[in-house]
C-alpha cells in the first residue's frame, strides 16, 4: 500500500462524518420549519424496523428512523448497512455518544 494510499484512509473517517454533519444541518432546518407528530408505532421484527425506518426517513422525521434503524440494529448486531443507517440518523439528530459508539463500530468492521 501506498504512503498517498493509507493518508487517504486515515481521513476517511472524518470526511464521512463531514458529509454527515453538512447533510443534518440541512434536515435540522427542515425540522425547525416543520415539526412532525406522529403515532406511537412499535414494530416487531427486523424487517418491520427497517421499514418503518426507511419510512420515517422518506418524512424527514430523523428521531423515529434513528429510533427504528436502532431497533433493527439490536435484532442485527453484525449488520454494517443498519449500522451505517442508524448511525447516520443518530448523527444527524445530535445523539453524539450513539453516534461516537455507531463510528467506532463502523471503523472496527470495516478498517
Amino acid at each position: 500500500m501506498t504512503d498517498r494510499s493509507v493518508s487517504i484512509r486515515s481521513k476517511l473517517p472524518a470526511l464521512a462524518l463531514t458529509v454527515v454533519l453538512g447533510g443534518a444541518l440541512v434536515i435540522q432546518a427542515s425540522n425547525a420549519v416543520q415539526a412532525k407528530t406522529g403515532p406511537q408505532i412499535t414494530t416487531k421484527s427486523l424487517l418491520g424496523s427497517y421499514m418503518a425506518g426507511r419510512v420515517a426517513r422518506a418524512e424527514q422525521d430523523i428521531a423515529a428512523a434513528a429510533s427504528f434503524y436502532g431497533d433493527a440494529l439490536k435484532r442485527d448486531p453484525a449488520n454494517d448497512v443498519l449500522m451505517a443507517q442508524t448511525f447516520e440518523m443518530e448523527a444527524i439528530e445530535g445523539n453524539w455518544p450513539e453516534a461516537e459508539a455507531l463510528a467506532t463500530s463502523l471503523f472496527k468492521a470495516k478498517p
